[in-house]
Formats: structure tokens, C-alpha cells, sequence
């Protein structure tokens, strides 16, 4: 675990750092930026997770524009331009993960490719920082299990909202099967986490193509 100030792109500040490479998590860091933030155009080597936890974020993800409040949560594949900026300032968590095999979060980032940007409860999300801080105050392994928990409520709020979407969507149109699947697919990714995850091995467990 880093125990130093995360001083990232266009100047901004991260509270702690936690990093632990070995269960493919480079960087987890809480970031505030104050006022306008003309945030430019990059890319990550990693798989990116961004959760607000407070005011707006305008999140250009390879030309695609998205419009984040509070428990606004995007997913940024490896490699793919974007560009992140507030008109009056904002608080939000930033992940990186690695996309290689251990990272549960890079098959779902495959899983649940095209749709970029779900919507949690803003009071669920409220009470994340409070556990990342914990798991940095708490340090060594005790601190990294700690860090990996708080990571998986996020993953999980992350699914809940998917599931919520499909499942409007899936009333509207009076077939549920695709519903049935992600929850299939959900609770096998839970279960294997210790485990390599490709989108072929979730395919394969819920009966459907990798595409």
C-alpha cells in the first residue's frame, strides 16, 4: 500500500493511495477538484472505474458524452480517449485495474461492453469513502482486504444498477431472460474471484455467445 499524496493528470490531488498490483488494482484514490476543471483528453493502460460522490462531471468517453451526479458510476475501457471535467467543482473515486486475468473488474468491464455509465443510490455511495479511508488509516494486509471489500460494494452497486435497467427494460418488453443472466452472471463472478475470469468462461456459465 502507498502511503503518499496521488498527484494525477491536469494537477489534481488524490486524499491517499492505495495500491495493491498484486490483486490487479494499481491505484485507488478519492480526488476533489474545486471550480471549473478543464480536465484534457488521455487514456489509461488500465481499466478505469470513476464514481462521483459529489457535484457534476461531464465525461467525454470516445466521443460519447455523459452528464454524472452524485452516485453516477462510469466504467473507461484501456486505451479509449476521454476527457473529464466539472462546471462547479466534484468529489468522485477513482480506480485503476489492471486487464489481465485476476482483475474481476476487467471481465465485467468486457461483460458489459457498449454501455458505459450506470446510476447507484447517491446514500450508498456516500458511504464508500469512509471505507476506503479506513482500509488506508488501517495499512498492510489487514488494509488491503479492507480496500478489496469497499471495492466490491462498488462492484455490486455497479451491478444492482445494471440489473435495475434491464429489468425496466425487461418489463417494458415482457421478456426477462437477459435479466436471469446477469444475475447468473453476477453471482458467478462473486463466487470466482480467486479464480482467472474470462467474458468466455461467464459466457459459457449463463448459455450465451461472448458477444
Amino acid at each position: 500500500m502507498k502511503i503518499a499524496p496521488h498527484l494525477g493528470p491536469h494537477g489534481m490531488k488524490g486524499q491517499y493511495v492505495i495500491s495493491a498490483p498484486e490483486l490487479g488494482v494499481p491505484l485507488i484514490t478519492e480526488v476533489e477538484w474545486r471550480g471549473f476543471s478543464p480536465g484534457g483528453a488521455h487514456s489509461h493502460h488500465e481499466c478505469q472505474m470513476l464514481c462521483v460522490l459529489s457535484g457534476d462531471m461531464q465525461l467525454d468517453l470516445g466521443g460519447r458524452k455523459f452528464e454524472l451526479s452524485q452516485g453516477g458510476i462510469a466504467i473507461l475501457p484501456p486505451g479509449v480517449e476521454h476527457r473529464v471535467q466539472s462546471r462547479g467543482g466534484m468529489r468522485f473515486l477513482d480506480l485503476r485495474f489492471t486487464r489481465d486475468a485476476i482483475s474481476p473488474l476487467a471481465a465485467l468491464e468486457h461483460l458489459f461492453e457498449g454501455q458505459a455509465v450506470w446510476h447507484a443510490p447517491p446514500r450508498s455511495v456516500a458511504a464508500l469513502p469512509r471505507e476506503f479511508r479506513a482500509a488506508y488509516d488501517a495499512g498492510g494486509a489487514p488494509g488491503i482486504a479492507a480496500a478489496m471489500s469497499a471495492v466490491w460494494k462498488l462492484v455490486t452497486l455497479m451491478l444492482q444498477s445494471a440489473r435495475t435497467s434491464l429489468r425496466a427494460e425487461s418489463k417494458a418488453s415482457r421478456y426477462v431472460p437477459a435479466d436471469r443472466r446477469l444475475a447468473q452472471a453476477e453471482g458467478f463472478v462473486r463466487d470466482h474471484l480467486a479464480s482467472p475470469l474470462t467474458v468466455e468462461h461467464i459466457a459459457e456459465h449463463v448459455g450465451i455467445s461472448r458477444s
